[in-house]
């Protein structure tokens, strides 16, 4: 059965339309082969991370990965060469001033091309927000803790030392007299 074509203008027409698409995505998109070097990045990737195109495509992509998540982002890749989809993985990336992002991705393997697609987001300001919040619970968590330690508990403690000298004293004076005989 003979595959049906689009007519070559319709075919010019489409593929400019992904080449638009492609290149004002502000979602960083890729093309990354199994030889783990890009093949195909848009132009988000300079405004996010400060390389250039051709500076992100001449050198493995694990090198602009930071170190304590290469194996996490191998692993990642080993499971897309296998056919799972990606969904949601986050390491960090290289910035060119030597700081690191934070990149959020879905991926997919195409079948035969051993090529990656991709799309990462740059979530470095969740992060942090999410970073402020936690640090920022933690810090109520130990006012609150203080404030019920030197208020409350004091308190407590001082009803219960008079709930016992008022106990004692109660029971002094309910003792019988000691009668004469």
């Amino acid at each position: 059965m003979a595959k049906l074509q689009a007519p070559p203008a319709q075919a010019q027409q489409a593929e400019d339309e992904f080449a638009r698409f492609f290149a004002r995505s502000l979602d960083l998109l890729c093309v990354a082969g199994l030889d783990g070097y890009f093949k195909y990045l848009n132009p988000a990737w300079t405004a996010g991370l400060g390389w250039t195109l051709e500076e992100l495509k001449a050198r493995p992509f694990l090198d602009f990965v930071h170190p304590d998540d290469r194996e996490a982002t191998q692993a990642e890749v080993r499971k897309l060469a296998e056919g799972a989809a990606t969904i949601l993985f986050e390491n960090r990336y290289r910035h060119q001033d030597g700081s690191f992002r934070w990149l959020q991705w879905n991926a997919g393997l195409v079948p035969g091309r051993q090529e990656i697609y991709a799309t990462a987001r740059d979530v470095t300001r969740q992060k942090w927000l999410e970073r402020e919040i936690l640090e920022v619970v933690d810090r109520e968590k130990e006012r609150v803790g203080r404030d019920l330690h030197d208020g409350l508990c004091q308190t407590l403690a001082g009803i219960a030392a008079l709930g016992s000298t008022l106990s004692r004293m109660l029971a002094a004076s309910s003792e019988p007299a000691p009668s004469a005989m």
